[in-house]
């Protein structure tokens, strides 16, 4: 052996433990528990540089180079030194590990899958892949496959916290909330402070209905990640739901303070604005998320709602109808279309035969079961002249299940026009 490779082994020693050991070196990045500042982190990637320069048919020094950049944020740098890694040694299932774990965070599902699956053909006892793996099927959306990695995970480690969030999310993605829930209470009967976990019981107790106890959850959550936008998010629609707009209200906004470009708190605060009255800022809020994902249909049907009860029908007829292009499976976009082009005091706004057939379509979808949507396709009818008909449906809507109070007054009110043949006019 030359001088050269003994002092490389040395070299390489000194950085990398054996991975018989199971934990990581002084010098490593692995551990995100340790708090490292750039400075350290530069200071370690420069380390292991020299360990690949001093031993090049090694890959261990690369991967660790690599958990570095990593932290550092280098994600194509950490990348290309996996990648190195594995094309040193194909049979290092930690290479693998973490080349899919990289992939994965950046959003490359399918290769972080392929890798997982190749670490665990190489080493079939790792927690690491089998974990990962399953967080990233759950991520896919193949929460049934995803459920077999996690309980892999949990028959060795029953107390395995990871492994018991991913299986509750995945749980409750399959509509198992019960059994989510108690892989959510067992999380947090060992770590009551495990964030993750009060966000995911506080998701399947709202899928549940169960929005107070979801609540508190949330409430939890955020105490202890203050600046995570989606928590807030979450916690907003809770608040909603048990009835306190105002603060719902606040909790999306300070969620768009953290996250400006999340659409979703847009519309869910623009649509809490129009329930209380509030047109000008409702309209505004819509026309954020429309601005960030124009093609997101709900926006724009929200949208048009809110100019309609604005008073502008011009513009929600031409809200309402790019709502409808964008999905035309939106039956809500096509009954408040129809209801417009039906009702409109404005002649320039009316179309009694286009609200005719987009009322009818919408009746179609609900099976014609639905009575506000009976109650549109009389309203179109009467507009097109055709009063018998009005009459006919407008009877209907009245004796289905579902109008009552205002909503009945109305819609008996309407009856009583078409009788005399006589169109509705919205006021």
């Amino acid at each position: 052996m030359t001088v050269r490779a003994v002092a490389a082994g040395f070299a390489v020693a000194a950085l990398l433990p054996l991975a018989a050991a199971g934990q990581a070196p002084a010098g490593s990045c692995r551990d995100p528990r340790v708090v490292r500042q750039p400075a350290d982190l530069e200071r370690a990637v420069e380390q292991f540089a020299q360990a690949a320069r001093l031993a090049p048919r090694d890959a261990r020094p690369l991967l660790e180079r690599g958990v570095c950049l990593e932290r550092l944020a280098r994600h194509e740098a950490a990348l290309s030194d996996f990648n190195a890694a594995v094309v040193l040694d194909p049979a290092l299932a930690q290479a693998r590990i973490d080349r899919a774990r990289l992939s994965a965070r950046l959003g490359r599902l399918d290769n972080a899958e392929a890798d997982y699956g190749e670490a665990l053909r190489l080493d079939a006892a790792s927690i690491d892949a089998r974990l990962g793996r399953g967080e990233v099927l759950a991520a896919l959306r193949r929460h049934a496959e995803a459920l077999r990695d996690f309980d892999a995970v949990l028959q060795g480690n029953p107390r395995h916290l990871p492994a018991l969030q991913g299986r509750g999310a995945s749980r409750a993605a399959l509509d198992q909330v019960e059994p989510a829930i108690a892989d959510f209470d067992a999380a947090l009967a060992i770590d009551a402070s495990f964030a993750p976990a009060h966000l995911g019981r506080g998701e399947a107790l709202a899928r549940a209905g169960r929005h107070d106890a979801a609540l508190k959850d949330f409430d939890a959550y955020v105490a202890l990640r203050a600046e995570d936008s989606y928590g807030r998010f979450r916690r907003a629609l809770a608040m909603a739901r048990t009835g306190d707009a105002a603060r719902a209200i606040e909790d999306l906004g300070e969620a768009i303070r953290l996250e400006p470009r999340m659409v979703s708190a847009y519309v869910e605060r623009g649509r809490l604005l129009a329930r209380g009255g509030q047109a000008e800022r409702a309209i505004s809020d819509f026309g954020e998320a429309i601005a960030l994902a124009p093609k997101y249909a709900a926006a724009w049907r929200f949208r048009g709602m809110a100019q309609y009860r604005a008073g502008r029908h011009d513009l929600a007829l031409a809200d309402l109808t790019e709502a409808l292009r964008l999905d035309a499976k939106d039956s809500v976009a096509r009954n408040e279309l129809a209801w417009l082009l039906a009702t409109s005091p404005k002649d320039a706004v009316r179309d009694g035969r286009l609200a005719v057939d987009l009322a009818r379509a919408a009746a179609e979808q609900s099976g014609w079961k639905n009575p506000g949507l009976l109650d549109t396709y009389a309203a179109a009818l009467a507009e097109a002249g055709q009063f018998a008909e009005a009459v006919k449906w407008q009877q209907q809507a009245l004796e289905l299940p579902g109008l009552a109070g205002e909503a009945k007054a109305g819609a008996e009110q309407r009856l009583r026009l078409y009788r005399e043949g006589k169109p509705y006019r919205t006021p």
